[in-house]
C-alpha cells in the first residue's frame, strides 16, 4: 500500500528501480498529482512489471527537466485513475507489450521541455476513459504496431498553437479505436500504414502544419465525418488503404485532399 506517494529517483543524479511481478502495488488514497506513482521526479526512474496488479491515482514519468525515465509493462494489470503522464518536464518513454493498461486521462509530452513516448505492441491493450492529449506543449509520439488503444473521450495530436507542441501517431499494426473525435492540430500528424483505426469524427485543423498520411494496408473508417481544413490548415494524403466516412467536408481555410491508387 502506498500511503501517498512512490518515488523513483528523486534527486537529480539519483536513480531509483521498482520491478513488480505478482501481487498488489495499491495507493488510491490521494488524487492531486502528487498522490500514486512518480517514476523519475528530478533524477531517473525505472518501473518494470511482468504481472501483478498497480491500482493508483496517477502515474507520473519524468517529471523534472533532467529526468529521462522508463516504465515496461509486458503482463498484468495498471488502473491509473486520475492521470497517466508521460514527459512532464523531462523525457518519459512507456513500452506496452502485454497486459491491460487504464486511466482517467493521457498526456504524452507537457511542458516545452517534456517528450513523451508510448510504443504499443503485440496484445496490449490501454483504454482512456478520459482525454489523450499527445503533444500539449511538448512532443508527445505514440508507435502502435499491435494491441488496442481505446480513447473513450477526444484523442488530440498537438492541441496548442505553439512551435515546441508536437503530436505523432504511427499506427502500422493493431486497432485504434476514438469514440468521439480524433483531432489533429498544430504540428500533428496521423502515419497510418496497417492496421485499423475506427473513429467517430475526424478533424484536422491549426493554424501549422496537420496531416493525416494514409497508406499500405491502413484501414480508416469514420462514422459521422472527416473536416479538413475548415478553419486554418489541413491536408488529409492517400497513398494506400482503405477510407470510409459518412460525410466528407474540406472546408474554409487551406485544405487539401489528395489520393492515388
Amino acid at each position: 500500500m502506498i500511503g501517498n506517494s512512490l518515488v523513483l529517483g528523486k534527486n537529480n543524479g539519483s536513480s531509483g528501480t521498482v520491478s513488480v511481478s505478482a501481487g498488489n502495488l495499491t495507493g488510491l488514497s490521494g488524487t492531486n498529482n502528487k498522490a500514486g506513482i512518480n517514476v523519475g521526479y528530478n533524477g531517473n526512474g525505472t518501473l518494470l512489471q511482468s504481472g501483478g496488479a498497480i491500482n493508483v491515482a496517477s502515474l507520473l514519468i519524468a517529471r523534472g527537466t533532467s529526468s529521462q525515465s522508463l516504465y515496461t509493462f509486458s503482463a498484468g494489470s495498471t488502473y491509473a485513475a486520475v492521470e497517466l503522464t508521460v514527459g512532464i518536464f523531462g523525457a518519459g518513454t512507456l513500452n506496452h507489450s502485454g497486459g491491460n493498461l487504464s486511466t482517467g486521462s493521457l498526456t504524452l509530452g507537457v511542458a516545452t521541455s517534456g517528450i513523451g513516448s508510448y510504443n504499443l505492441s503485440d496484445l496490449a491493450t490501454f483504454q482512456g476513459t478520459g482525454n489523450v492529449t499527445i503533444g500539449s506543449a511538448g512532443t508527445g509520439i505514440i508507435q502502435q504496431t499491435g494491441g488496442t488503444f481505446s480513447a473513450q473521450q477526444n484523442l488530440f495530436l498537438s492541441i496548442v498553437n505553439s512551435a515546441t507542441s508536437t503530436g505523432l501517431y504511427s499506427l502500422s499494426g493493431g486497432l485504434l479505436s476514438v469514440s468521439n473525435t480524433l483531432s489533429i492540430g498544430f504540428n500533428g500528424t496521423m502515419n497510418h500504414s496497417g492496421g485499423n483505426a475506427i473513429l467517430n469524427t475526424l478533424g484536422i485543423d491549426s493554424t501549422g502544419g496537420s496531416a493525416y498520411n494514409l497508406s499500405g494496408s491502413g484501414n480508416l473508417s469514420v462514422a459521422t465525418s472527416e473536416q479538413i481544413g475548415l478553419n486554418h490548415n489541413g491536408a488529409f494524403v492517400q497513398t494506400g488503404g482503405s477510407n470510409t466516412t459518412q460525410t466528407l467536408i474540406i472546408g474554409l481555410g487551406n485544405a487539401t485532399n489528395r489520393g492515388s491508387g
